[in-house]
């Protein structure tokens, strides 16, 4: 057969890591089947490995545009292996076609005629449609599960400076201090919260207890001030995927108490306008504003003070799109503990909570005793697998070489599983101080939210009742609120036998993280 048309063949990956079937050589090897078939001949392959095709922008993609342009006249055919390795979205393809009419080249895939038809041209254009679809739906779920493990307080970027980034069991990254210099950054954040040391002060504190940046320098404004703003040293996280709202970090406390870190943001508030006090985000008399919403409109209830003829201020909340529609603010803060009251367990439920509570705990310690036996058998199978490396090194099956491959491999995975056991082992066992704290919580909560900061009682009414509580002006009553989780449990007045304990699961990841 006499070879008369010329072609290029395109074929790409995404990873370095190659599912079967739609590998490099794989894709290669069916182009080029498709041109032994239509006797084509094939000038030349381009290979284009580990890149992504959401960007024309790529090595390979570009140097065959730059080939074409130079040899186009003697090229009919690109042949593809699917449209979606050439492009994923409709304008890279549609500009790549036009690009290629330039030359009278045409796009060809193993399943195309060789002679060209109507029913191909729409057949690709179609496919090319159905690969943007497909990478928004990969995008929007991307998007979804970052929001979703940063709302499970999981870090998504890089931790900052005297923070580390750790996996927990389950592979998530999570935070933890960092040992070197964790402490002597929790020393400053502590000190500037007395109210008593200015910025400069703490740079010499910093350069006193050998504080430095990673290159070596001192520490400088710029950096204390974003450390001093940082939530992460807290235990909070705030980002564009929580919807700029504050979550604890998973499986990390902070440095510093949240209390401590929201007295600097004050301090902070207060220097900057040079006021006495700034009560822009938390005011004292107004604890309930933005957390009550009025049952009438939905609208947040509102706190504002109004002055007398005599000079004496009156706090007041109220809604500002119901008319007359307000109370006095100290009024409504009884209210508040008087609902709490009403809402306190009586020791024995608390007493019936904890039984519930630890009997769940003695379950996930089963799990970890039977993941911990997992990981050492892991283990020993790898020890077993180094020894007939061993063998056969012997016997003459396998090379030196080989063995040491083997070795290495095993060695590597044998690490991070005896590093796996270690931090099991550290969660083994009932953390029943906890436990009593928590109940303590539930058994003092008119007291606790009275006595706290402005800022804590807000953190102590999100974590009672979660999606705040509706208030009526009119008849001056609360709605009824949804109860966190082990509230909900008490109020079951389960006997343990029968407690939900799918709900006790989660009662222990949150509750237990209450703050002192």
């Amino acid at each position: 057969m006499d070879i008369k048309k010329r072609a290029v063949v395109y074929v790409r990956v995404s990873t370095t890591q190659q599912v079967d079937g739609v590998s490099l050589d794989n894709q290669e090897e069916r182009c080029q089947e498709w041109a032994l078939r239509n006797g084509v001949l094939i000038k030349r392959t381009f290979r284009e490995e580990g890149v992504s095709a959401k960007t024309a922008n790529r090595p390979q993609l570009q140097d065959m545009l730059s080939y074409l342009r130079e040899h186009g006249k003697d090229i009919h055919y690109l042949i593809i292996y699917e449209v979606d390795r050439l492009a994923r979205n409709m304008d890279d393809f549609i500009a790549i076609s036009t690009e290629l009419k330039k030359y009278k080249i045409e796009i060809k895939d193993p399943s195309s005629n060789i002679v060209s038809n109507k029913s191909d041209k729409l057949l690709r254009y179609m496919k090319a449609v159905m690969a943007e679809v497909d990478n928004d739906i990969k995008s929007e779920r991307v998007t979804d599960n970052m929001k979703r493990h940063a709302n499970e307080g999981y870090r998504m970027a890089k931790a900052p400076f005297g923070l580390i980034n750790v996996r927990d069991l389950l592979g998530k990254s999570i935070l933890a201090a960092d040992p070197v210099i964790g402490e002597k950054i929790a020393y400053l954040l502590t000190e500037f919260a007395t109210d008593t040391v200015t910025i400069k002060e703490l740079l010499t504190v910093a350069n006193e207890t050998d504080l430095f940046r990673p290159n070596g320098k001192s520490l400088n404004h710029s950096l204390l001030g974003k450390m001093l703003r940082n939530p992460l040293y807290a235990g909070l996280e705030r980002n564009q995927h929580t919807n700029d709202q504050y979550v604890p970090t998973s499986q990390f406390e902070g440095i510093i108490s949240q209390d401590l870190f929201w007295r600097n943001q004050r301090i902070l508030e207060r220097r900057k306008h040079g006021k006495v006090e700034s009560y822009s985000v938390n005011h004292p008399d107004f604890p309930l504003r933005r957390f009550l919403s009025c049952a009438t409109c939905g609208s947040p209830v509102r706190g504002s003070a109004s002055t007398g003829g005599s000079g004496k201020s009156y706090p007041k909340y109220h809604c500002t799109k119901c008319s007359k529609a307000s109370i006095a603010a100290f009024k409504l803060n009884e209210q508040f503990i008087g609902l709490l009251t009403q809402i306190t367990p009586n020791k024995l439920s608390l007493r019936l909570v904890k039984v519930m509570i630890v009997r769940v705990w003695h379950d996930e310690l089963k799990t970890l005793h039977i993941q911990r036996k997992k990981f050492q058998n892991r283990i020993n199978d790898l020890e077993e697998h180094k020894q007939k490396a061993t063998d056969k090194l012997v016997s003459d099956d396998i090379s030196k070489q080989e063995k040491i491959s083997i070795h290495l491999k095993a060695n590597k995975e044998i690490e991070g599983l005896t590093d796996s056991i270690a931090k099991l082992s550290q969660q083994i066992g009932t953390d029943q101080e906890a436990i009593d704290y928590v109940l303590s919580y539930m058994d003092n909560a008119p007291r606790i939210w009275a006595d706290a900061t402005p800022d804590m009682r807000e953190v102590y009414q999100r974590m009672i009742f979660p999606e705040g509580i509706e208030y009526n002006f009119y008849t001056n009553n609360f709605g009824t609120p949804k109860l966190s989780a082990l509230y909900s449990l008490v109020n079951m007045k389960k006997d343990p036998s029968v407690a939900d304990e799918s709900l006790l699961v989660i009662s222990r990841r949150i509750e237990l993280r209450l703050p002192g």
